[in-house]
């Protein structure tokens, strides 16, 4: 497979896609308190992406819920869908 040069406008548009996940990320992050809901963290994260004029690529895929993927702890090795599940004290 050949390498694809990007034009110009390719890469704008993927700056500004990067910028709305850093910031969703960022903002996301901030909101991570213990007693928070993943549902909560996952409405943030969307309201945040269609403020900015994003969609998720994950939510409706193969009838995925939700816009995040939520990791519970740094070391555990899986990952829950948003619902209402609290958030464990933050270290």
């Amino acid at each position: 497979m050949a390498i694809q040069i990007k034009t110009l406008d390719q890469l704008k548009s993927m700056r500004q896609a990067n910028l709305l996940v850093r910031s969703t990320l960022e903002l996301v992050r901030a909101n991570i308190k213990a007693g928070i809901t993943t549902s909560a963290l996952d409405a943030i994260a969307e309201a945040n992406i269609k403020r900015g004029g994003g969609s998720s690529n994950f939510k409706g895929y193969h009838g995925y819920p939700a816009v995040i993927c939520y990791q519970g702890h740094q070391y555990q090795s899986f990952h829950l869908m948003a619902a209402d599940l609290l958030c464990p004290q933050t270290n």
